[in-house]
């Protein structure tokens, strides 16, 4: 997600590079939506798998993560359009979202590195399995 977060933030201007810019854009964009579809429905069974007696209380959290992010955005939003203007937001201003949503990568790869399997998870590992046989 990073990734195409970064590509959208630092993509060179149809004025630069011409019809590369929309393409180059719209692969940013199927990144994102790749790696957004195979994030949440990992992330929703991680959650799940937390606790079996709670598992839609704790699938709703990421639900309602995304609900909050959106309403901690729309502040920073018109924080930006009010505060550097139209123009310069249509100019460079959109970009700043981007590079900020970049940061949250380095997080992301340092809570998935140190984060724990979830309970039902190392149970159902640790079992002898053999579902074909």
């Amino acid at each position: 997600m990073m990734v195409g977060t970064c590509m959208t933030a630092l993509l060179p201007t149809y004025a630069m590079i011409g019809v590369a810019a929309p393409a180059l854009l719209v692969v940013a964009r199927l990144i994102q939506g790749f790696s957004a579809g195979g994030e949440f429905g990992s992330a929703t069974a991680l959650l799940v798998e937390q606790d079996p007696g709670r598992k839609g209380f704790y699938s709703s959290i990421q639900w309602a993560s995304s609900g909050f992010a959106c309403l901690y955005c729309v502040p920073a939003c018109l924080s930006g359009q009010f505060g550097a203007g139209a123009d310069q937001v249509s100019a460079w201003g959109w970009r700043i979202p981007f590079l900020l949503g970049t940061f949250i990568g380095p997080v992301a790869w340092y809570i998935r590195r140190k984060a724990e399997e979830s309970p039902e998870f190392v149970v159902s590992h640790d079992r002898d399995v053999r579902p074909l046989r």
